[in-house]
């Protein structure tokens, strides 16, 4: 019903930022304390190939930067619209009055982008109502109605847009974030793509509930996955670049002369299985399936109209870096093979 709709989203105000809150320290204390693993084992894994090959420990350290669009290109305006309060009262029970009152109290007018967007849903919503509950009387208010529909429907999609691109949970889940990568249910990967499946929804499907609105929000910008993702592909492409490297100059000259050279490279082909095949290869499997599965629903959230390019264009980059680091990954697994197969050695995984 519209009553028990309209009064839910005044109710749940206050209830909302608590439990996003509680979700938001949460997840904290369970899983930001982590998401060093990828950088830690790399590192281990270049010290240890360093040392059995006689290659130089020393790497530069990586520069990882997301560029995520700026606040100027991320504005949208939503225009306004003046809607005579007096005309909705003659209609019986239309509730359209009180909620354009709420949005022009002074918290009205600087809501947050998903409060902004729920407003917006639960206006189209009554005033959808309001038509039905007018029926067919020739009145000034029902024309009114009739132009409000219009021009709100024409609304919703720049409401949306604001919301997907000054959220600041969403700005946080794909631009900013110090960790990577784990490989584990820790990653939120269901939950993240949960979350995008339920913001596309979104577009098309009001009215919405404030309280999985904000919760959805909150997973992203709690898990933070794509921000993470982007950043362990940079991380991947810049350091396995570095290793690929200096095996590239080892391999232009290495001969496979005596059993104590033979016995080295037994020592590299442990060392690839214990850091490389055993623990940078599962990570890297889940990059590629985050990426594979999130990807195209993101693609999809960015190429509406309303949404700037600038947003489109970041997502482009973070492909390029993806592809990038799958260059990267390739050309290192081959190195190494190079290496063992002078020795007549392949890689062992058990």
């Amino acid at each position: 019903m519209l009553t028990k709709h309209y009064k839910q989203i005044k109710i749940t105000h206050s209830s909302t930022y608590i439990g996003r809150l509680f979700i938001l320290l949460c997840l904290f204390v369970g899983g930001c304390q982590q998401q060093q693993l990828l950088p830690d084992t790399l590192d281990e894994y270049h010290t240890r190939l360093a040392r059995v090959l006689a290659l130089p420990e020393h790497v530069s350290t990586p520069v990882i930067s997301l560029d995520y669009p700026s606040p100027e290109q991320r504005n949208i305006n939503i225009p306004r619209i003046s809607m005579p309060l007096a005309d909705f009262y003659v209609i019986s029970e239309c509730e359209l009055a009180p909620l354009i009152a709420q949005r022009n109290t002074s918290l009205g007018k600087v809501e947050p982008p998903s409060r902004r967007l729920v407003y917006e849903a639960t206006l189209l919503h009554t005033i959808t109502r309001c038509i039905e509950l007018a029926g067919a009387i020739e009145t000034q208010a029902n024309a009114t109605l009739y132009d409000a529909l219009t021009s709100k429907q024409s609304h919703y999609p720049k409401a949306w847009a604001n919301l997907i691109q000054n959220s600041q949970s969403i700005r946080l889940g794909l631009g900013f974030s110090p960790g990577y990568i784990e490989g584990d249910i820790s990653d939120g990967f269901v939950e993240t793509k949960a979350a995008l499946q339920y913001l596309l929804q979104a577009r098309s499907t009001p009215p919405l509930d404030i309280t999985h609105l904000e919760s959805q929000l909150a997973i992203l910008e709690s898990f933070r996955l794509l921000a993470r993702l982007y950043r362990s592909t940079q991380l991947l492409t810049q350091k396995l670049g570095h290793i690929n490297q200096q095996l590239s100059e080892y391999n232009n000259d290495f001969t496979c002369a005596n059993p104590a050279v033979k016995t080295q490279i037994k020592i590299l082909n442990n060392v690839m299985k214990q850091f490389f095949i055993q623990e940078l290869q599962p990570i890297a499997s889940h990059i590629n399936r985050y990426q594979h599965e999130l990807a195209p629903v993101l693609n999809q959230i960015m190429s509406f109209p309303d949404i700037h390019p600038s947003m489109s264009a970041y997502l482009d980059t973070q492909t390029q870096s993806f592809d990038a680091y799958q260059t990267a990954f390739k050309d290192h697994v081959g190195l190494l093979q190079q290496v063992l197969a002078i020795c007549g050695l392949r890689p062992t995984v058990n």
